[in-house]
């Protein structure tokens, strides 16, 4: 098991380089830092920069490091956003662990052109880390939409966050009946309520499916089903449950900002303050594989920059 944390080195980042840690060990998983760089003409200017990286990064040592196994720690030069992919793809992550990032007006809905980037290339789950780790997750939301994703998003979760006693939920929102009609044709609200009931009844049924098919413990779970649609419920859930981690998909193609902009990913993330973990749709085949061969090490460590460009 394999997972990567990408770290700016600003105390802003530490949350996250904390929780990857946790959940390394609580997996037994080799644990990698990396840490990018920005290019420079100035050959100088950049080996200052590097210099600074190599004073800030021996935190990830002992006697500082204070967690259990010390982690491989690589130090790269180029644009950040491509060469944490770079890296991704060389490692071969189930994880990327990813802390708060400065806001860019509507450019930063998913931590920077790194998470964008790292989500676009849809090799693995994306956890971006709010919080300070305390402890375990132990109220974890799962927003589930019942397309063919919602089983990776169920499998996901269970197989990274492995907490035991957590509280776990699902919200799912189906589509109010008669939505698109609304202002021009006043229904018999009968027969709303009527739908409503029965679409919630469908809906239940399919969660339940969903969930005996595809987690170890379907029980655990209390459903949520919400005739809101999907942010609002999403939201509205998260005001009522207050979990510390909420796991949710995406279908999103090509570039995330692109498929993302506007969509419920979108509209949660800038709402939420507590962790999320996001699942891009095809991730769970590409990692497990990696996962069956159960390969321990990560790629060889440096603490020299790459040889690549601003790519």
């Amino acid at each position: 098991m394999r997972i990567l944390c990408a770290t700016d080195l600003l105390p802003k980042s530490d949350a996250a380089v904390d929780r990857a840690a946790m959940i390394a060990r609580g997996l037994d998983a080799d644990l990698s830092l990396v840490h990018v760089v920005a290019s420079s003409r100035s050959e100088d200017a950049l080996e200052r920069r590097v210099q600074r990286a190599l004073t800030s990064m021996t935190r990830f040592r002992v006697p500082r490091w204070q967690h259990r196994a010390v982690p491989n720690v690589l130090l790269r030069a180029g644009n950040p956003a491509s060469e944490v992919v770079r890296v991704l793809r060389e490692a071969r992550a189930q994880l990327v662990v990813l802390g708060p990032h400065r806001r860019r007006r509507v450019r930063d809905a998913l931590g920077g052109t790194i998470a964008e980037k790292v989500l676009g290339a849809r090799c693995c789950p994306v956890l971006i880390v709010r919080r300070e780790p305390l402890t375990a997750y132990r109220n974890i939301l799962l927003a589930l939409d019942l397309s063919p994703a919602s089983g990776e998003v169920v499998e996901t979760a269970e197989s990274l966050i492995r907490t035991t006693g957590a509280a776990s939920a699902v919200i799912h929102a189906f589509e109010p009946p008669y939505s698109g009609v609304f202002g021009h044709v006043q229904p018999d609200m009968e027969s709303v309520g009527a739908a409503n009931c029965a679409e919630r009844y469908e809906a239940k049924n399919a969660l339940q499916r969903v969930l005996t098919r595809r987690s170890q413990e379907p029980e655990r779970y209390d459903l949520i089903l919400s005739s809101a649609f999907p942010a609002e419920a999403v939201l509205r859930a998260i005001a009522r449950k207050q979990p510390d981690l909420l796991v949710m998909g995406t279908r999103g193609h090509g570039r995330v900002l692109r498929g993302l902009l506007g969509s419920v990913t979108d509209r949660v993330l800038r709402s939420v303050a507590c962790d999320v973990l996001i699942v891009p749709r095809g991730s769970l085949e590409r990692s497990a594989p990696v996962i069956k061969q159960g390969a321990r090490h990560f790629a060889t460590v440096s603490l020299s920059p790459s040889a690549s460009g601003s790519g």
